[in-house]
């Protein structure tokens, strides 16, 4: 499996726009993922390469694209996310005659969990 795969397979379909050019979705990651075997044995948590693929994830529903990240802008990782918990995400856009930059927030439960601003080419 590859890391867009699993972000893929974990996505929920239930992407929706909850206002003007800002989307909503949510993931849910299997604990059987090979990545929670190594990071970390015995207390797994969701890497933040991943954290950052499910902002694309959703940059990509949303605009019904395919993207490649240019550059991180910003990735703040506020606390720690499990197998299993239930991911909402929501993604804001503003857009450049080259690129598109995302601006994503990452919640459990209603618990900041990430920040993360990426720039993105089509």
């Amino acid at each position: 499996m590859t890391i867009r795969t699993d972000v893929d397979d974990a996505f929920r379909n239930d992407l929706h726009e909850v206002r003007a050019g800002v989307f909503s979705a949510s993931f849910v990651f299997d604990s059987g993922l090979s990545v929670f075997a190594g990071h970390f044995p015995g207390n797994p948590l969701l890497p933040g390469i991943m954290q950052i693929e499910i902002v694309r994830r959703v940059a990509e529903a949303a605009r019904a694209c395919r993207f490649r990240i240019e550059a991180v802008s910003k990735a703040k990782f506020t606390g720690p996310i499990y197998p299993g918990d239930v991911i909402s995400v929501e993604v804001a856009f503003k857009d450049s005659d080259v690129s598109t930059s995302a601006a994503g927030a990452l919640s459990v439960a209603g618990v900041a969990k990430a920040s993360i601003n990426l720039l993105l080419l089509t």
